[in-house]
């Protein structure tokens, strides 16, 4: 038998870009990165609820068709935004500027499900470039996601 040390399991994420991130809590670089490293929860602002994203594991397979489509580094950007419409699977609540509830939508390319145009457009650019970095580099669902 053969048995991984990966997990292949969604996990959750909440965006640095998030406005309930409280980006200036003392130590908010070092207490990020203890997120990051699933060893305590964001810091977050007092009364404010994140957007939680359900991401998806990328396979090595899928990792190594990403970096064979976007492997030059001045491409790092788009191989980013692609591998964060890869990996989401949901997230708890987006809204609009006008408070409207934001469905996110998928579809199927290639045989790769993804979000479409629109949900990538509402998650915005810097986002989704964060969450594909996530999954790009991370091998195993942690702790406190």
């Amino acid at each position: 038998m053969i048995r991984t040390n990966q997990l292949v399991a969604d996990y959750e994420y909440i965006s640095q870009h998030d406005e309930a991130v409280d980006s200036d809590a003392e130590e908010f670089t070092a207490k990020w990165q203890r997120y990051l490293d699933g060893l305590e929860p964001p810091p977050l602002k007092k009364g404010h609820k994140p957007t939680v994203f359900t991401l998806r594991q990328l396979r090595a397979p899928q990792k190594a068709k990403l970096s064979r489509l976007f492997g030059d580094d001045d491409r790092r950007l788009e191989l980013c935004y692609v591998a964060g419409a890869m990996a989401v699977v949901k997230a708890d609540e987006i809204r609009d500027i006008s408070n409207n509830l934001i469905e996110l939508k998928h579809v199927t390319e290639d045989g790769v499900q993804m979000l479409d145009s629109d949900s990538l457009e509402a998650i915005g650019f810097e986002v989704a470039v964060e969450l594909g970095s996530v999954a790009l580099t991370r091998s195993s669902p942690r702790p406190n996601s």
